[in-house]
């Protein structure tokens, strides 16, 4: 599979989206997104959103799914990186029920520290101090979680 420039930008990409969970911080507990393929082989960016119980009245879901969606897209630049974006938004409650992995803090978390040590080691000039951090979060990743 051929990567778009987003995912050589991932640092940046995180912050957006940080951002934008802090500024829907009243309706959203937190969005976490990951890339792959959609069913055409198309590549894609996959965020889940998961929304706090009483911030999901059903009359206001549809309009605060447009805003959230628009301004996801907006922060991964889904048109210029050439990305195809999926939204899939969730209740705590609901996500309490189905206790599903891929929504659980942790599984995000790990993810985060892999790709913070893949970023370290990218980072150029290459120095001690940036390799050692990026020793360090992978090894957190797959050893303490």
């Amino acid at each position: 599979m051929r990567f778009p420039t987003a995912f050589v930008h991932q640092r940046a990409l995180d912050s957006a989206v940080r951002s934008i969970e802090d500024s829907f911080s009243s309706q959203v507990v937190r969005i976490r997104h990951s890339f792959g393929e959609d069913s055409s082989g198309a590549p894609s960016i996959f965020f889940r959103v998961l929304v706090r119980d009483e911030a999901a009245p059903i009359v206001h879901l549809r309009e605060f799914a447009q805003r959230i969606s628009i301004a996801l897209m907006d922060a991964a630049r889904t048109d210029e990186n050439g990305l195809h974006a999926y939204f899939d938004f969730r209740s705590v409650f609901e996500q309490a029920r189905l206790r599903d992995p891929d929504w659980e803090w942790k599984i995000g978390y790990r993810q985060e520290l892999l790709e913070s040590a893949i970023s370290l080691f990218q980072v150029t000039p290459r120095t001690q101090a940036n390799l050692r951090r990026a020793v360090s979060s992978a090894y957190y990743a797959i050893f303490h979680f």
